[in-house]
């Protein structure tokens, strides 16, 4: 057979329109699935919008009255505040089931904000910082 100058042999265009079609499959399970949670979401927001919000206070928090905003002046959609809990402060040490020494040591400097310990010498590094940048 004799095929003309710039078109393509019949095998390669077999390929070609095998994998257009398996690509367009692709696609369109991707667009089904993207228009599932695009509705699963639109849902939720409506379910959002439609549930009343709670509101302990019912003065009107502005910039231009005098009253300031206050916790129990803010909205709340669906969850029970607990009127009696108890701050807790962060233990001071990771547990020792945080791993070895070094690992604990390792967790006391990149998450201070969960350590007591952490947050005091996360402090302390600031305060060398800057009374060093000071006194140069």
């Amino acid at each position: 057979k004799q095929s003309l100058p710039g078109s393509l042999p019949e095998a390669i265009r077999n390929t070609l329109q095998s994998h257009a079609t398996q690509q367009r499959s692709c696609l369109e399970q991707w667009a089904t699935r993207q228009t599932l949670l695009a509705q699963q979401a639109l849902e939720r927001m409506r379910e959002l919008q439609t549930r009343p919000p709670k509101r302990s206070d019912v003065t009107e928090c502005s910039e231009s009255s005098a009253h300031k905003c206050t916790s129990s002046d803010r909205l709340s959609f669906g969850e029970e505040e607990d009127e009696d809990m108890e701050v807790t402060r962060p233990p001071w040490l990771p547990p020792k089931q945080s791993g070895s020494f070094r690992h604990r040591v390792f967790l006391l400097f990149e998450q201070q904000s969960q350590y007591g310990l952490g947050q005091v010498l996360a402090a302390i590094v600031i305060l060398i910082i800057v009374l060093s940048t000071v006194s140069f």
